[in-house]
C-alpha cells in the first residue's frame, strides 16, 4: 500500500512519529554541541588559570641577589681592607646550573685560567686570555665558566664606595672589559694578596684608588662625545707610540695653540699627552710580557725605553709591580689559552 493510500489516522500517526524522531535527533545534536562548548570553556578556563598562576609565581619569585663578595666559587685566599675585599677563587658550580643573578655591590673580575663567558661590553663570545671585567653595583648577568676548571681574582667594593668614587671621576655605569693598564693594576693587587704582609693593607688602599683612576681613563678614551680634533691627537700618540713628537707638532695636526691643546687633552683624558704616550708604550710592553720567549731587554728596547733598568723603573712607578711579577701571571694565562 502506498503512503498516500494510508488511512487518515495512520497518516497522522506517521507524521507525528517523524516529527518526534526529528526532534529527538535535534535534541541529541544540541546536547552534544553544548557539551562540546562546555568542555572547551572549562579547558580555556583551566589554561587561563594556569597562565595566571604562572604569572603570579613569576612575579613572586625574587631574582637571585649576591651580597658583598659573594660569587659562584670556592675561596682559595681572601682579605678584607676597609670596604674592599680581595679574593682568589675557583668556580664551584657547573655552567648549566648558573642562574641569572644580580650583584648588590660592585666588583672587578680578573680571569686567571679557564674559558669565561660574559655579556660585558667589549667581551668576545668566549674569553680565555688575560681579561679584567668591571661589574658596577647592580649588575645583572649570567656570566660563567665553560667546562671544568678555571680560576679568577675579584676585587669587591660596596655601592656607597662606588658612588663616592664616581663623584671624583667619570666612571662607567655598565659592565665592560677594561684595558691593559687597568689589568696591570689589578694584577698588582693579586700579587699583594699572594704575598701578604703588614704593609699590604696600605698597598691595597692606594692600589685600589689607582685602579679606579685607570678605569676612569678607560671610560674617557672609549667615549665618543669629545671633539674630533682632540681624538686625532690621541690616535696619533696611540698609533705612533715609538716616536716622541713635540707638542707643537701635535698642535699643528689640528691647527690649535700648543697650550690650548695641552689643557684640552688633560681635561678630556685625565693626563698630559706625554703621560698618555708613556701609557701606550707600557701597554705595549704588557702584551709582550705574556710571551715568555722575549727577553726583558728586548721588550724594553722595542717599547722605546733606553734599557731594561729604565723600563723596569717606569713599569714599577706606574703599576706598583715589577715586570717579572706581572709576567708570572701573564704567562700562566697565556699557557691556559694554548691548552
Amino acid at each position: 500500500m502506498r503512503f498516500a493510500e494510508l488511512p487518515h489516522g495512520n497518516l497522522r500517526a506517521a507524521a507525528v512519529f517523524g516529527i518526534q524522531t526529528f526532534a529527538e535527533e535535534l535534541v541529541t545534536l544540541a546536547v552534544r554541541f553544548f557539551r562540546m562548548l562546555a568542555m572547551h570553556a572549562y579547558e580555556s578556563r583551566d589554561r587561563h588559570q594556569s597562565w595566571l598562576s604562572w604569572r603570579s609565581a613569576q612575579r613572586n619569585v625574587r631574582p637571585m641577589r649576591f651580597a658583598h663578595g659573594q660569587f659562584y666559587g670556592s675561596f682559595e685566599a681572601r682579605r678584607q681592607v676597609d670596604e674592599v675585599a680581595l679574593a682568589e677563587l675557583q668556580p664551584s658550580v657547573p655552567e648549566d646550573l648558573v642562574e641569572p643573578h644580580t650583584h648588590q655591590d660592585g666588583h672587578l673580575l680578573l680571569l686567571l685560567d679557564g674559558c669565561y663567558l660574559s655579556t660585558a661590553e667589549g667581551m668576545p663570545t668566549q674569553c680565555t686570555g688575560a681579561t679584567l671585567i668591571l661589574n658596577p653595583p647592580g649588575t645583572h648577568h649570567r656570566d660563567r665558566f665553560r667546562g671544568e676548571g678555571g680560576r679568577f681574582f675579584t676585587i669587591s667594593f660596596p655601592s656607597a664606595r662606588w658612588a663616592l668614587a664616581s663623584e671624583k671621576r667619570a666612571l662607567t655605569g655598565h659592565a665592560r672589559r677594561l684595558g691593559a693598564s687597568a689589568l696591570a693594576h689589578a694584577t698588582a693587587l693579586l700579587d699583594e694578596l699572594r704575598h701578604w704582609d703588614d704593609a699590604s693593607p696600605l698597598a691595597v688602599q692606594s692600589g685600589f684608588e689607582l685602579l679606579l683612576d685607570e678605569t676612569a681613563i678607560d671610560a674617557r678614551v672609549g667615549a665618543t662625545d669629545g671633539p674630533r680634533w682632540l681624538e686625532r691627537v690621541r690616535e696619533r700618540l696611540a698609533d705612533e707610540w715609538r716616536t716622541s713628537p713635540a707638542i707643537g707638532d701635535l698642535a699643528a695636526i689640528c691647527d690649535v695653540h700648543p697650550v690650548y691643546l695641552a689643557r684640552c687633552f688633560r681635561r678630556r683624558f685625565g693626563c698630559s699627552p706625554a703621560e698618555y704616550l708613556r701609557r701606550c708604550r707600557l701597554e705595549r710592553a704588557l702584551s709582550l710580557l705574556a710571551r715568555p720567549q722575549l727577553a726583558m731587554t728586548e721588550i724594553a728596547v722595542t717599547c722605546g725605553f733606553v734599557d731594561q733598568s729604565h723600563f723596569t723603573h717606569a713599569f714599577k712607578r706606574r703599576y706598583r709591580l715589577a715586570p717579572s711579577r706581572f709576567r708570572q701571571v701573564a704567562c700562566v694565562q697565556a699557557s691556559a689559552v694554548s691548552r
